[in-house]
């Protein structure tokens, strides 16, 4: 019986250590699962951390050649608007010039046309001044002419006078004395 309790002894623990050792394999199998299950998840989590990163750095990249698009597509509209504007501006500039010129032309013709009739009112003017001159001088010449015989002759009839009235004054003091 000793024996037989021995085999079944051994027997039962050739179970429990079996047992044993089947719990401490799965325990190790479980740890060890559990353990390669965390470095997947860690694993898993970097390269989303590292896809999340490269998509932040794409959008980016991606924001930027949007802005790039933008900043090109608002200089082509604002340079499309300079070239219009500067259009408008040149055919404005060059209405204009046509307008000035052609006031400009009417300008400088009323202003030669001016001149012109200034000009000859000018000459009219000195002509008539001249006649008029020409006129008062000879006719100033024939009144002294014609007058200086008058006048002389009043002065020596004057002069005579005064003479006479003298002369008898003189006449009249040497009498008194």
């Amino acid at each position: 019986m000793f024996i037989r309790r021995f085999k079944l002894a051994k027997k039962f623990l050739a179970r429990a250590d079996n047992g044993i050792d089947r719990n401490l394999k799965f325990s190790a199998l479980a740890t060890w699962k559990q353990y390669m299950a965390n470095e997947t998840l860690d694993m898993y989590n970097k390269n989303i951390d590292e896809l999340k990163s490269r998509q932040r750095e794409h959008e980016r990249n991606i924001k930027k050649v949007e802005d790039d698009i933008l900043i090109a597509q608002n200089v082509k509209q604002h340079t499309i608007n300079q070239m219009k504007s500067l259009g408008k501006k040149v055919m404005a500039n060059f209405i204009t010039r046509g307008t000035h010129m052609q006031v400009a032309r009417g300008f400088y013709t009323w202003v030669d046309s001016t001149n012109n009739w200034n000009k000859k009112r000018r000459l009219l003017k000195q002509a008539v001044v001249y006649w008029m001159k020409s006129d008062t001088a000879k006719a100033f010449r024939r009144w002294a002419q014609t007058n200086y015989k008058i006048v002389e002759t009043n002065l020596k009839f004057n002069l005579k006078l005064k003479e006479d009235e003298r002369k008898t004054k003189e006449r009249q003091g040497k009498q008194e004395k």
